[in-house]
């Protein structure tokens, strides 16, 4: 809920009705800016719910991102997270075994005023690079990774006036990652 202009409280669930909800994640604030978040490994064919309140009497606007498939930064045929320090900017590609986050490594740290928007590969070398937004002037650039580096940045886009990147993935099936706008004051995508 990093998006999102309120303390929030997030939850994953399966099931069709409300009284038989079974619960798959859940989280309260993952650092002190009131940003909950969650990983868990979706089932093909399974419906999930998210479910999204303020902590407390908090509300405001919701703002999701996420990252799906495609983060598999050391070929071991898993996802893998990825994580951004707000404080140094420094990026984080977080080993995923099961439920378990085994070890991190470090990536190097985009450019000041840049913040991790999502990952997909945009240059069909079928390694997963790292897409970056900068609210300030509203462009969208792409690190290559390699290795444990990312590579030069390059520019893909700046988006128009009020919008946001909000996330990566391939939204049209063409093969190719697509990064989503979203307008946190018309709520457009």
């Amino acid at each position: 809920t990093a998006r999102s202009d309120f303390d929030t409280v997030l939850a994953v669930y399966t099931g069709s009705a409300v009284a038989s909800l079974t619960p798959v994640a859940g989280n309260d604030d993952i650092d002190t800016s009131g940003t909950s978040w969650v990983s868990f490994q979706a089932v093909a064919g399974t419906t999930y719910s998210i479910a999204v309140d303020g902590h407390g009497p908090a509300v405001g606007l919701v703002g999701l991102a996420w990252t799906r498939g495609g983060s598999d930064f050391n070929a071991d045929g898993l996802s893998d997270l990825v994580l951004q320090d707000s404080t140094t900017r420094q990026v984080w590609i977080g080993r995923v075994v099961g439920t378990s986050i085994t070890s991190y490594s470090p990536l190097n740290t985009p450019p000041s005023g840049w913040q991790f928007a999502g990952v997909g590969d945009f240059n069909g070398d079928n390694m997963p690079d790292i897409a970056v937004r900068n609210v300030a002037t509203r462009q969208v650039s792409v690190g290559f990774v390699g290795g444990s580096a990312i590579g030069n940045y390059r520019r893909l886009v700046t988006l128009p006036l009020g919008f946001q990147a909000a996330g990566v993935g391939d939204f049209n099936n063409d093969g190719q990652p697509d990064v989503v706008m979203y307008n946190a004051i018309t709520r457009q995508l």
